[in-house]
């Protein structure tokens, strides 16, 4: 994919799960959505995720960094 594409994929991907994350936990905090980085580092982490794990599809790797960014 071409990096256009990646960052569309991604936001696609994170920025509801990070929206409902925010609701149903009660949070002030959309971590996805208010870091204007966070497309570039989550497409940095499924590439990464996905040269690491070749029988893994994307959605995990975007899983994968989903739960690592919830954590901080």
């Amino acid at each position: 994919m071409e990096a256009l594409a990646k960052k569309s994929w991604v936001d696609s991907f994170l920025a509801p799960l990070s929206l409902t994350f925010k609701t149903l936990q009660k949070e002030k905090r959309d971590a996805y959505n208010a870091d204007p980085r966070a497309s570039g580092n989550a497409v940095g982490f499924v590439d990464a995720y996905c040269a690491a794990h070749p029988d893994k599809v994307a959605a995990d790797g975007a899983a994968a960094y989903f739960q690592v960014l919830m954590q901080r």
